[in-house]
């Protein structure tokens, strides 16, 4: 099934009752959206900058990523607005193939499957895959969004699987309507406990879900078809390599008048971003032990847990 609305037109028995009640009520508000399950996410302040370094994020241009093209698609535009307040250093580059060149300049690379709620992109190819891997394995963040194998119609699911493929992992089905993803343990990391707020669920619409995360990425949240968020961490894929994030849902940030929810994980979206841009340092070896060297990309991708106590004995 593709994507559809969330807003629904009411009946006239829907609207009388709507009319009665705004009434007799005036603090209420009409709405043309259909009343959905909020997530579980601490409160954000507007005010907070957690960085002012400079970076850059890419994506696709809209001849290629459409209105999901995330520096300049029409469906983007509260995230990008978001981005751009929280983070006042960052600015946006955009191209319509993926290759070394184009990725040189870029920190933060941002690709989703869908164009629009209703077609797909044109699926990578095996150079794109190549300039993908060596783009991490630079030591870039990278930001998946595969979706469910439907919403496109035919190719959809090599749309998606163009994505992760260069990471081993898959993803499959359709789960309809709004969707609630459960975060297993929010402490696990820095995205889901991170300075803009502790998120405990996140809210998606017409997702898909992860069916295998490959050798190398953790499950941080999970959807009745399987992983809903997951993760590869920096020094994974290979030494200094960067950090891979994987959403299966790419409504989870999009706009709220284009059946995204953008103002409901903001949260979510913040922290991630500055997952990318660097946690650390570590204040403790404690911190290090326990797969927690991994969680640091400042000062530096940490090699193993010894680098990371080393780094706290000596500061370097």
């Amino acid at each position: 099934m593709k994507k559809t609305p969330r807003a629904v037109r009411a009946s006239f028995i829907g609207f009388a009752i709507v009319i009665a009640f705004t009434l007799f009520t005036p603090t209420s508000h009409l709405t043309n959206r259909t009343p959905h399950q909020r997530n579980s996410a601490t409160p954000i302040h507007e005010s907070t900058v957690v960085t002012s370094d400079s970076f850059v994020v890419g994506g696709f241009d809209t001849s290629r990523g459409g209105s999901y093209s995330f520096p300049s698609g029409t469906f983007l535009n509260q995230a990008r607005a978001s981005l751009s307040t929280n983070f006042p250093g960052v600015s946006f580059v955009e191209t319509s193939t993926l290759t070394p060149a184009a990725l040189a300049a870029v920190n933060v690379l941002i690709v989703s499957s869908a164009s629009s709620n209703y077609s797909h992109i044109t699926p990578l190819t095996g150079a794109e895959h190549s300039a993908l891997l060596g783009f991490v394995q630079g030591g870039g963040c990278l930001i998946l969004f595969p979706d469910n194998d439907s919403f496109g119609g035919t190719g959809t699911p090599e749309a998606n699987e163009s994505l992760i493929d260069p990471f081993g992992m898959d993803v499959a089905g359709t789960l309809n309507g709004t969707v609630i993803a459960a975060v297993g343990n929010p402490a696990a990391s820095p995205i889901t406990n991170g300075p803009f707020g502790i998120v405990s669920s996140f809210s998606q619409n017409y997702p898909g879900g992860l069916t295998n995360l490959g050798p190398l990425a953790a499950s941080l949240a999970v959807n009745p078809l399987g992983h809903a968020l997951a993760v590869i961490p920096s020094g994974a894929i290979s030494s200094g390599s960067g950090r891979v994030v994987v959403f299966t849902d790419i409504n989870t940030f999009g706009d709220d008048n284009e059946n995204g929810f953008f103002p409901d994980n903001e949260a979510l979206f913040l922290n991630t971003i500055k997952f990318c841009r660097g946690v650390g340092p570590p204040a403790n070896k404690d911190q290090c032990q326990n797969g927690g060297w991994r969680t640091f990309n400042v000062p530096r991708a940490f090699k193993n847990q010894g680098d990371c106590i080393q780094f706290v004995n000596t500061g370097k």
